[in-house]
């Protein structure tokens, strides 16, 4: 087949490949802000990108000349959806009408909307939107009709441009132009246009989009009169009108960045929706409805400020902060004015410029601490956001370290062999050579003994995950068959109960307060069973009184007793033997206290939380002193 080449024209390639100059003609969804005229919300907008920027192209040129070249002061917008049709107006000084020799023959204002690549802002651009030379040619281009209205030192300037075929081709009519006698006092230009139907197949662009889209432009320029459908946008007469109307009763902070050639004022608004952050901005009033290099730049200093003032607080209760839990419903709204802005491409969705240095030079931290100390209610959510995410995810890495702990094997531990679990009782035992004392007497069928090796943690303000790194407590979860954040049931247990058997000295006990604490933060349901109590407290003998053959065995209950019959010589030929640690009993002490234990049950008689909150919380030093004292 014959390669076939084609040469079109200006209208007839802005018709044919309008996404090159306009974005897509297929619908979008976003979900925006928006404003009603008296409250600020988020909603979900479904519009066509390309008529929007058509619509964009015309209001930018009428805002460059009365925000940014400061002539006139007022913009006037209409917009009747039914009917598809645009009305756009300034008073500024008017299109140029003469003819312009470096334009070619012909009144300018023909050319500069009649033809592309015609226009003002070429070399030196400064803040103004329009600098191609493309856009509102090429509304006009894709426009059933577009009328052009002039009102310039006395003169009234009028030409009309429609759609239309000849010779089977698409072409572009004109009507004009005609210059007439016009108001002395007036000036401006008004374009009104239609889109047509056969350039764009989908016309959606609800009037609310569009008025939320200019309130958006009178907030950014509060020094002029923006009018939408015959009704003055009127902002509100404080310092700060955008913040006054937008932010009413939010304590939202503007953080603004001012260096050479760029001026950035970011409002930063916490717990402003349900979704994730919202970002918006308004750029040489062309609304950035994908963000930019800018709000990149702000984001990126303003999230690693929060991170770094919010670090104290987290780090008491060891987490570590992320950008998503602070972006969560966070909206940052921003209003930029620079130098030789450069955008992704003809549809000016998204910033591009190299603008990082500049935000980084004009950002200052203490406006990010002030937005912290007046929303203490949003910080709260931050860290409780920070405390699911970080909760979630020890969860799954417990979940997986505590399936494969529950299948290894516990060296330590010398297992029961009985089959009827609940029957079973396993000893947690102070060092290697008190369990080897009961190994050698026990009955394999119901005692299991474990030795415990190493310091046992004060768990009371650990993390689970803390818990279940540590090989003594994971030994002994282990070997019970527990599991950290699974509320245990007793018969599904490896055993019937637990004895705690420590040296009878000081630190004995302290091993047997930890072991409690264990226990009780992590399954406090253990303790709740006074009838058929799981933990106890094994007591072996403190003092051995042995005469012949005869042994005769006294706890640490009966000390008392014991040194009173001692002073009454009821020991007199006794051969008296102080048995302090587990490592001094015989294999027959060892037989006698399994034979006949002497245990404590440890339950919760309504008073454990708070003595172990006593014994353990950090911060109850003093409480514990006047406690120790009055003991």
């Amino acid at each position: 087949m014959a390669e076939q080449f084609k040469k079109l024209t200006d209208f007839e390639h802005a018709r044919l490949r309008t996404e090159m100059y306009f974005g897509s003609r297929e619908e979008h969804t976003q979900p925006l802000m928006d404003f009603d005229g008296s409250t600020l919300a988020m909603r979900d907008y479904t519009w066509v990108p390309a008529l929007f920027t058509a619509f964009r192209e015309v209001v930018d040129n009428a805002m460059d000349e009365v925000s940014i070249k400061g002539h006139g002061d007022a913009v006037r917008v209409d917009y009747d959806p039914k009917d598809m049709v645009f009305t756009i107006e300034d008073n500024g000084r008017g299109i140029p009408i003469d003819e312009k020799p470096e334009l070619g023959k012909g009144p300018a204002a023909s050319i500069l909307l009649g033809e592309a690549r015609a226009g003002r802002n070429f070399d030196e651009r400064g803040e103004v939107a329009g600098a191609n030379g493309i856009g509102a040619a090429t509304t006009n281009f894709t426009s059933e009709w577009f009328q052009l209205d002039i009102w310039r030192n006395g003169k009234h300037f009028r030409q009309k441009w429609e759609e239309g075929r000849y010779g089977g081709k698409e072409i572009h009519k004109t009507q004009g132009p005609s210059i007439t006698k016009g108001s002395a006092s007036r000036r401006g230009t008004r374009i009104q246009f239609k889109p047509s139907a056969k350039v764009y197949s989908k016309m959606a662009l609800p009037l609310e989009f569009v008025r939320a889209r200019m309130w958006d432009l009178a907030v950014a320029n509060p020094e002029v009169k923006v009018y939408f459908n015959g009704e003055r946008l009127i902002l509100p007469s404080t310092k700060d009108p955008l913040k006054s109307l937008y932010f009413l009763n939010r304590a939202v902070p503007m953080i603004e960045t001012i260096t050479t050639g760029f001026k950035g004022r970011f409002y930063v608004c916490p717990d402003f929706a349900e979704q994730d952050e919202i970002v918006q901005s308004v750029v040489n009033n062309i609304p950035m409805l994908q963000g930019g290099s800018h709000t990149d730049a702000f984001r990126k200093l303003f999230y690693t400020a929060v991170i770094e003032a919010l670090t104290p607080l987290a780090k008491k209760e060891r987490l570590t902060l992320t950008r998503e839990d602070i972006s969560q419903g966070l909206l940052i709204f921003n209003v930029t004015r620079m130098d030789d802005a450069r955008f992704d491409g003809q549809p000016k969705t998204r910033l591009v410029s190299e603008v990082q240095a500049k935000i980084k030079d004009g950002f200052v931290e203490s406006d990010v601490k002030s937005l912290i100390r007046r929303n203490p209610e949003w910080v709260e959510k931050v860290l409780d956001r920070c405390r699911r995410r970080t909760g979630a995810k020890e969860l799954r890495e417990i979940t997986k370290a505590q399936n494969a702990m529950q299948r290894s094997k516990v060296a330590t531990l010398a297992d029961a062999t009985g089959r009827d679990r609940r029957n079973c009782v396993l000893f947690l035992a102070e060092g290697n050579s008190a369990i080897s004392g009961m190994r050698n007497v026990r009955n394999p069928d119901i005692h299991g003994g474990m030795a415990l090796r190493g310091k046992i943690m004060n768990v009371y303000e650990e993390t689970p995950k803390a818990v279940i790194e540590n090989k003594v407590l994971a030994d002994i979860m282990a070997a019970i068959g527990l599991k950290v954040g699974i509320s245990p049931l007793r018969d599904g247990l490896r055993y019937g109960a637990v004895f705690i058997a420590t040296d009878e000295d000081e630190d004995g006990k302290n091993i047997t307060a930890l072991l409690v604490n264990f226990f009780y933060k992590f399954w406090p349901d253990l303790f709740r069973d006074q009838d058929h109590p799981f933990i106890y407290k094994f007591s072996t003998p403190f003092i051995i009184a042995q005469k012949g053959s005869t042994r005769k065995y006294i706890y640490s209950h009966d000390y008392a007793q014991f040194q009173a019959d001692l002073a009454k010589d009821k020991y007199k030929g006794w051969e008296v033997i102080r048995a302090k640690g587990l490592s001094r009993l015989t294999q027959d002490d060892w037989k006698h206290s399994l034979e006949n234990p002497a245990l404590v049950p440890i339950v919760d008689d309504g008073k454990l939380k708070e003595s172990l909150d006593l014994i353990f919380n950090k911060g109850r030093a003093n409480d514990r002193k006047k406690w120790l004292e009055h003991e």
